[in-house]
């Protein structure tokens, strides 16, 4: 049965975007005809703040939850590469996700730790676990929620950031061309700013204002 989760950072004894995952979570259920989390679930979350430092999964669906633990995963820079699977709409955190599983696995035997996913159109979309930025002059790009990408919460706090920074946001439909000037990075709400190693095998050139983001992400 598909159902949604939602993967949560407990960090340093907090939960930095509980009422985000909490937000999208219920939209997304809606979307499944769902009425709403299970009653307390926050307090259940709020409970491994105790553990310091873990991530929290909790899926949902018609029979209920589901909360699991795992240790927090590195934040290391990664090698990606493009993937040959089409993305398909994903705009809510369906545990449906065989075309990320397709692509990771395909990433892995590439030698990489993650795949872009392209649109059936060619424009960069997302990647397996993680959403995606590149800069283009001064403009900090971002693919646009219209071609049915994840809203991830990373995502939203990197433009955030970025705003308040006074660095100009683009949302829209890119071409893989323009990823390598750009210096591209990735985020998730669990990892933070990630940047990128290499792509397709080309080293990428590191951007300062890629550093200076990371270092605001978690506040």
């Amino acid at each position: 049965m598909a159902g949604l989760f939602e993967t949560i950072r407990i960090r340093e004894g907090r939960i930095p975007f509980l009422a985000e995952h909490l937000a999208r979570l219920g939209a997304g259920l809606w979307r499944f005809g769902i009425e709403g989390a299970p009653p307390g679930l926050e307090q259940r979350l709020r409970q491994f703040e105790a553990e310091g430092e873990v991530v929290v999964r909790v899926t949902v669906d018609e029979t209920g939850e589901v909360i699991t633990q795992r240790p927090v995963p590195v934040a290391d820079p990664m090698r990606v590469v493009t993937s040959t699977v089409p993305h398909d709409a994903y705009p809510a955190k369906s545990t449906v996700r065989a075309q990320f599983e397709r692509a990771r696995d395909e990433a892995e035997g590439r030698g990489a730790e993650e795949g872009l996913l392209l649109t059936a159109g060619g424009h960069l979309a997302e990647g397996t676990i993680t959403s995606l930025f590149f800069w283009s002059d001064e403009l900090l790009c971002t693919p646009d929620l219209g071609l049915g990408i994840l809203p991830g919460i990373g995502r939203a706090r990197v433009m955030t950031l970025a705003r308040r920074a006074g660095i100009p946001v683009a949302e829209g439909r890119f071409a893989p061309a323009a990823l390598l000037p750009g210096a591209p990075f990735l985020v998730n709400a669990v990892r933070g700013i990630v940047e990128t190693l290499s792509l397709d095998d080309v080293e990428v050139r590191r951007d300062p204002r890629t550093v200076a983001l990371r270092a605001e992400f978690w506040g």
